[in-house]
């Protein structure tokens, strides 16, 4: 495994326990509900994108409109 794949992995990371941080406060102040589900949402999509990555399994970076 090479060292920028760890790095990469580290940051996605982050970036879902953020995700997570911002829904947690969303849920415990009874912010609104889709904008919990919307990071909820994030969280795990970003959780994944670092196994991937982890993995060196490689996805599409794309968004359809």
């Amino acid at each position: 495994m090479k060292n920028n794949q760890i790095e990469l992995a580290k940051e996605w990371i982050v970036k879902a326990q953020n995700d997570l941080k911002t829904a947690i406060i969303l849920y415990q102040e009874k912010g609104p509900s889709n904008t919990l589900c919307f990071h909820c949402h994030q969280t795990v999509e970003k959780y994944l994108k670092a196994y991937l990555v982890f993995k060196d399994i490689h996805f599409e970076k794309i968004h359809h409109l």
